[in-house]
């Protein structure tokens, strides 16, 4: 990034909840990143695998692989740990907190979060340098 410019980012968006997604997809877009949406667990580990992307906004609940598992697979692998990841629960207890960090999420948020807290939450990670 240079001179306080906003590169676009790629984002990905696995939620099976199409509402969210497309609540979401619509807000990033505006902000001029690049995105993408699954409804799947594996077929979201498989687009991220695949797209390398800068942001994975990632729902805890899914069919298939949940969220957590997405996360720790896609982080194992050296290639993957730059991608910056942001759960999304419906959940706010701490025990899902702790799991989604252990895991190596980036951030993590309750769905009862506004969209813009999300977007800013979002943004603010992918300025993060990766360790």
């Amino acid at each position: 990034q240079c001179c306080g410019a906003t590169l676009m980012a790629r984002v990905l968006i696995v939620d099976d909840n199409q509402v969210i997604s497309a609540l979401y997809k619509k807000i990033f877009s505006r902000h001029q990143h690049d995105v993408l949406i699954c409804d799947d667990g594996l077929i979201g580990l498989n687009t991220a695998r695949e797209w390398l992307p800068d942001l994975l906004v990632l729902d805890v609940n899914l069919p298939r692989l949940n969220g957590f598992e997405v996360c720790q697979l896609l982080k194992a692998h050296e290639d993957h740990k730059v991608v910056k990841i942001l759960m999304l629960s419906g959940k706010s207890d701490e025990a899902a907190f702790e799991l989604s960090r252990k895991v190596g999420a980036n951030g993590y948020m309750t769905k009862d979060s506004s969209p813009a807290d999300v977007l800013k939450a979002a943004e603010e990670l992918m300025q993060q340098e990766s360790i």
